[in-house]
């Protein structure tokens, strides 16, 4: 398929078999202050991703510093293993910014996972720091309303809980390096008045969006916060660079 490369399921699978071994829910012990949110966007149009990172306080909510990476995407889209696809574009964005992060919140799931070990495990457990899954749609388990709160839970086990009302809400899980509970009290604090999303991935989301227009030629949707972006292109997208100058994005 034109795009795809050659990729192995089973491999892929096996890798989380092993790599979740190396998951620790333990208790944070920190106050977060940062949260590093990740997400990706991307143009199906000659299979380009865009990986965003944004640092954001979490005492204001407001965006301090943001890295885009931008590549040729051949993994093809596969639920369950997520990772393996945005990976390739929110990790080189991720790297230079997760040192300054208490924690980091992924576009995704933590445990709630068919294997316990969703993209934001596997981020976690990449980039060595506490991390937490923000997840639009359930993968695994069943809902369980216990004291007021819903929970997803599987085999007697809680994965995950939701934050926000319904119709909308998300499903909050640990990752790596923190509880369920620590990981629902960050995402439910990092909530703005009226908001259903924690924002850095709901900061993440817009951006890789925005700078998704690029890619595909068009007119960039005007979005305050990529101007305190830079960009990096890996091989293939060396063309992007004047559209991004363009629009006000700094190319690395």
């Amino acid at each position: 398929m034109k795009g795809h490369c050659r990729f192995s399921a089973s491999k892929a699978v096996k890798a989380q078999l092993l790599l979740r071994g190396k998951v620790k829910l333990e208790s944070l012990n920190i106050d977060p202050r940062t949260a590093l949110g990740l997400d990706a966007s991307y143009s199906e149009r000659g299979g380009v991703g865009i990986g965003a990172a944004v640092l954001t306080s979490l005492e204001t909510l407001e965006p301090v510093d943001c890295k885009i990476y931008i590549s040729r995407v051949c993994v093809p889209y596969i639920p369950g293993l997520l990772a393996f696809r945005e990976l390739a574009v929110m990790a080189p964005a991720a790297s230079p910014l997760s040192p300054k992060a208490d924690v980091v919140m992924v576009d995704g799931h933590g445990i709630a996972h068919p294997r316990r070990f969703g993209i934001a495990s596997h981020v976690g457990v990449i980039l060595e720091r506490p991390s937490i899954g923000v997840a639009k749609r359930k993968l695994t388990g069943r809902l369980v309303e216990e004291a007021g709160v819903r929970y997803v839970v599987q085999n007697g086990e809680k994965l995950a809980v939701v934050v926000g009302e319904p119709p909308r809400g998300v499903y909050v899980s640990p990752g790596h390096m923190i509880t369920l509970e620590e990981a629902a009290s960050v995402a439910k604090a990092a909530v703005k008045p009226g908001g259903w999303m924690p924002e850095p991935t709901r900061l993440a989301d817009r951006i890789s969006r925005a700078v998704k227009t690029i890619v595909k030629g068009q007119t960039l949707i005007s979005y305050s916060h990529t101007s305190l972006c830079s960009a990096r292109l890996g091989p293939g997208v060396e063309d992007l660079e004047r559209p991004l100058l363009k629009a006000g994005i700094e190319v690395e």
